[in-house]
């Protein structure tokens, strides 16, 4: 059974992952909580969206778990409006 700090080290080394029950889950280049992506790899360098209450766009508690825990596997982290209006949510590798 893969906890969610596996799913992070998968993510941060570009392989794919996923937490026992789905909740988090990476193809090593985005990364997903339930089924909004949170993440995504862009020039080997991990970026997150800020998925939070501080950032204004509180999604649910388990996405902002999702989110600060993957904090320090990441490079950037970005307001979600950066992350989705820069189409950083469409990137696929």
């Amino acid at each position: 059974m893969k906890k969610n700090i596996d799913i992070l080290k998968a993510w941060a080394n570009d392989n794919s992952a996923s937490s026992h029950n789905g909740n988090l889950r990476t193809d090593g280049i985005g990364l997903w909580s339930y089924d909004l992506k949170i993440g995504t790899t862009i020039d080997h360098r991990k970026v997150i969206a800020d998925y939070t209450a501080k950032s204004g766009n509180f999604y649910s508690q388990t996405t902002s778990y999702h989110v600060g825990i993957s904090r320090g596997f990441a490079d950037t982290i970005v307001h979600p409006t950066f992350f989705t209006q820069s189409k950083l949510d469409k990137v696929e590798g």
